[in-house]
């Protein structure tokens, strides 16, 4: 996946959904995040998520055990039914993490059809 594109991606989405946002690739490589900061680090939360291939919600006390994993829910990002990564959303302060799930799931979904449009262009 593009990083730059990733990372446009994740400032639209995080606009969107009034959280931060981050997007991994298939190793669990945050690509991009709204903490920049981040990026580079192996996001321990995603491997869980895309070797499940589900939907995991990570509280505080399951994020503080997994390497640069924050309180909220991960999802794999598919593109033409391929695991191509995965896209995280953090939670605000004071809400449980299954308070992230509706916008995650929309997130999750049109971020999928937008890379795969991407990748469809570049070809």
């Amino acid at each position: 996946m593009n990083e730059e594109f990733c990372q446009k991606l994740v400032q639209t989405a995080s606009l969107a959904v009034g959280r931060d946002v981050l997007v991994t690739d298939e190793q669990g490589i945050i690509l991009a995040n709204s903490d920049r900061t981040r990026i580079g680090e192996v996001h321990e939360a995603s491997l869980e998520v895309m070797r499940k291939q589900e939907k995991i919600y990570h509280g505080n006390y399951e994020a503080g055990r997994l390497n640069a994993t924050l309180p909220g829910v991960t999802m794999p990002l598919l593109v033409d039914g391929v695991t191509v990564g995965s896209i995280g959303i953090i939670r605000r302060a004071g809400l449980k993490p299954e308070d992230t799930g509706e916008a995650g799931r929309d997130l999750s979904e049109s971020t999928g059809f937008l890379l795969c449009e991407w990748e469809r262009q570049i070809r």
